[in-house]
C-alpha cells in the first residue's frame, strides 16, 4: 500500500503505544509498493552488514531477453518484480553459499523453474486434483514450498506462506517482493534475523519480530 491509497498502517493502530521500531516498520508499510535494484541494493547492504556468505557469491544478473528463453519452454509468465530481482541476480554457484535465511536460498531462475516443475510432478502423481493446493502460477523462488511467489499479475508479485502437508489454505504474507525483501531488511537492521558466522546459518529473535509485527512464515 502507498501512503494515500486507502488509511496509512500507522493511523489504524493510533490508539495502540507504539515503540520506535513499531512505528517505523509500520511506516514502511504505506510507503513501497514495487520492487526496483535500489530495494535490493539495500537488502544486499544489510546482509553483507551481517557478514552473510551470500554477499559475495551472487552471480550477474539475466537479461530480459535470457529470463524469457528461461521461462518460455514451461509456459509460464513472470511478474516485473520477479524480473527485477533476477536482473539483480541470478542467484549463486553453489546452493548452500545462497542462504539468506533459516529456509530461504537465492538461487538461479532455472533452479526455481526446476523444483517448482518436480514440485508440480510429484504433487500430481500423489494426489487427486481436487487436493493439490499448490497453484500452477506458483514459484517456489526461495526454494522452499513455504514460501511461494505469486506470478499471475504483470507487475506485482504476491508471497504467500503455506505448507503442502497441512493442506491449510495458503495464507498471504506480503502484498508484494518489496513488501517481503524490506520486511527481511527490517528484520535484519532490528537484529530479529542474524547471520552466525560460526555455523553460516541465520537465527531468528521470535520476540523481538514479535515486537515489531513481523508476518509470521516470513522470518
Amino acid at each position: 500500500m502507498r501512503c494515500g491509497e486507502g488509511r496509512c498502517p500507522v493511523d489504524d493502530r493510533a490508539s495502540f503505544v507504539l515503540t520506535l521500531a513499531q512505528r517505523s516498520y509500520l511506516q514502511w508499510k504505506c510507503e513501497v509498493s514495487e520492487l526496483t535494484s535500489d530495494i535490493l541494493a539495500t537488502y544486499v547492504a544489510a546482509l553483507s552488514a551481517q557478514g552473510a556468505v551470500v554477499v559475495d557469491h551472487l552471480q550477474p544478473g539475466l537479461t530480459d531477453r535470457e529470463i524469457d528463453a528461461t521461462i518460455a519452454p514451461h509456459g509460464i509468465a513472470i511478474p516485473e518484480e520477479a524480473r527485477v530481482w533476477w536482473r539483480f541476480s541470478n542467484g549463486v554457484p553453489e546452493a548452500e553459499l545462497g542462504r539468506i535465511g533459516p529456509e530461504w536460498f537465492w538461487s538461479s531462475l532455472e533452479e526455481v523453474i526446476e523444483e517448482r516443475n518436480d514440485m508440480l510432478a510429484n504433487l500430481r502423481e500423489n494426489l487427486e486434483p481436487d487436493e493439490i493446493l499448490w497453484r500452477d502460477t506458483w514459484l517456489p523462488f526461495v526454494m522452499s514450498e513455504r514460501l511461494p511467489l505469486e506470478t499471475a499479475s504483470a507487475i506485482l508479485a504476491p508471497v504467500f506462506s503455506f505448507d503442502v502437508h497441512t493442506g491449510d489454505p495458503a495464507l498471504p504474507v506480503a502484498a508484494s517482493l518489496a513488501d517481503l525483501v524490506m520486511t527481511w531488511v527490517r528484520a535484519l537492521e532490528s537484529g530479529a534475523l542474524r547471520y552466525e558466522r560460526a555455523t553460516g546459518l541465520f537465527a531468528v529473535d521470535f520476540e523481538l519480530a514479535a515486537i515489531l509485527g513481523l508476518p509470521d512464515g516470513i522470518v
